[in-house]
């Protein structure tokens, strides 16, 4: 039963794709539509428009040829759409059905040129139906292959398609260090040690007219960046994030991690894992900072985020987050006053009286307490090694003796145990 009078001079619409889901021989873009237009002089539809995807997979409907083809839908250009099968439409079962129901609200059937088949005749309804959950099972079929063997491949050799920044890979597919871009890294965490927070360091290597590392992964692989900034921002911008994201990454240590996200493309999901899901190879990069560094960079990271610290002066003072309030607990904040830095308790300076006493101290008179502390702790350090050394000495002095005292105790011993051993004797024979 055709719900559509297809006779010839239909006006149709030929729709075609070349998609990752098949094979590449058998998917360029001028054969299927030289397949569409054959069968539309055949059966002498007059084709009013076209339009096509380069690149796509079938599962996602968010192209231009669609968008393109919808449009046109709407202005009732085209009494049909011509694909050449029902898999070049869409492999997306749901969302194929969603657009051919769409198309037949505003009276335009899909035709497939290769299968013959029309979703205006009733009796193609189930095999469109059934061949819409056979190109989706495919896809799904597909992809899980393919995620399973890279999978695979992270866990058991590790894999790097672009290496991070700081590194480069050479043409056997090793991984160097771009000595350029790694000084770049080593000056972040010099910075963050001593006190300067993301926002300023990536205003610092701003000032310093320094490429950012989306920017040169564009200039050394062709990797492309965001199209929403000027050109300058392209070539030199760094964002703050960028520089949290240097900072806690284990590639400068030599670590690979792989799998720290999963994506899944079909669906449009991505979810960060936990580090029992990931893949972790030790030693593979060529280390560009210690692991002393790292630590210590990632123990201030900590501290900040923990006590919320921001560095709202040119760097976060040396103190900040880590010294409190004995009578609330609560963090002392920085404050500068003229020439000099007070902490003061963050509860009395945010709400007065009322929560909390005015505690307050220099920053000069925590560095003499510090110092006196350290000073105290080294000499009391020095004092413990004097007394060792000096119990060494004695005992080295003293061993002879103490060999000698052992030998005549193990003397007594055994003359003992022979006397113990006679009276048994003599009170057995008795």
């Amino acid at each position: 039963i055709n719900m559509l009078n297809e006779k010839p001079g239909m006006k149709v619409w030929l729709d075609y794709s070349h998609s990752r889901d098949e094979d590449k021989e058998l998917n360029s873009l001028n054969n299927p539509r030289m397949i569409q237009v054959d069968y539309c002089e055949r059966k002498k539809y007059k084709i009013v428009g076209e339009s096509f995807d380069d690149i796509v997979t079938g599962m996602t409907y968010d192209r231009d040829g669609m968008n393109e083809l919808i449009d046109a839908a709407k202005q009732h250009v085209m009494q049909a759409v011509v694909v050449k099968d029902f898999s070049r439409f869409g492999r997306h079962k749901t969302l194929t059905s969603v657009y051919i129901d769409a198309l037949q609200q505003l009276d335009i059937a899909v035709i497939s040129a290769d299968e013959g088949l029309s979703t205006s005749n009733e009796n193609d309804e189930l095999v469109i139906g059934i061949k819409q959950v056979l190109n989706h099972s495919y896809v799904e079929d597909l992809r899980r292959k393919i995620a399973n063997g890279f999978h695979s491949k992270q866990k058991n050799n590790g894999i790097v398609i672009i290496p991070p920044y700081g590194y480069i890979k050479n043409p056997d597919k090793s991984i160097a260090i771009d000595e350029e871009c790694a000084d770049v890294i080593r000056k972040i965490y010099e910075l963050y040690l001593e006190g300067y927070g993301s926002k300023k360091i990536s205003e610092y290597l701003n000032d310093h007219g320094i490429l950012s590392p989306s920017y040169k992964q564009y200039l050394r692989y062709g990797k492309q960046v965001p199209c929403n900034k000027t050109k300058f921002g392209h070539e030199y911008l760094w964002h703050y994030s960028t520089i949290g994201q240097i900072l806690k990454n284990e590639a400068y240590i030599g670590t690979l991690v792989n799998r720290k996200v999963i994506r899944n493309k079909l669906k449009g999901q991505r979810r960060y894992t936990d580090s029992d899901e990931q893949y972790r190879h030790e030693n593979y990069f060529p280390p560009i900072i210690s692991k002393e560094i790292f630590k210590e960079a990632q123990d201030i990271r900590e501290r900040r985020g923990k006590y919320n610290v921001r560095a709202k002066n040119k760097k976060i003072h040396r103190y900040a987050g880590i010294i409190k309030c004995a009578d609330c607990n609560a963090v002392f904040t920085a404050k500068r006053r003229g020439d000099y830095i007070e902490y003061v308790c963050n509860s009395y300076h945010r709400r007065g009286t009322g929560y909390c006493t005015p505690h307050r101290i220099k920053e000069q008179q925590l560095d003499r307490l510090l110092l006196n502390e350290l000073t105290r702790i080294r000499d009391l350090a020095h004092s413990n090694y004097d007394e060792a050394d000096a119990y060494i000495e004695q005992y080295k002095k003293k061993q002879r003796n103490y060999d000698l005292i052992i030998t005549d105790l193990e003397t007594q011993v055994s003359e003992t145990k022979d006397e113990i051993s006679g009276i048994i004797r003599l009170s057995t024979k008795g």
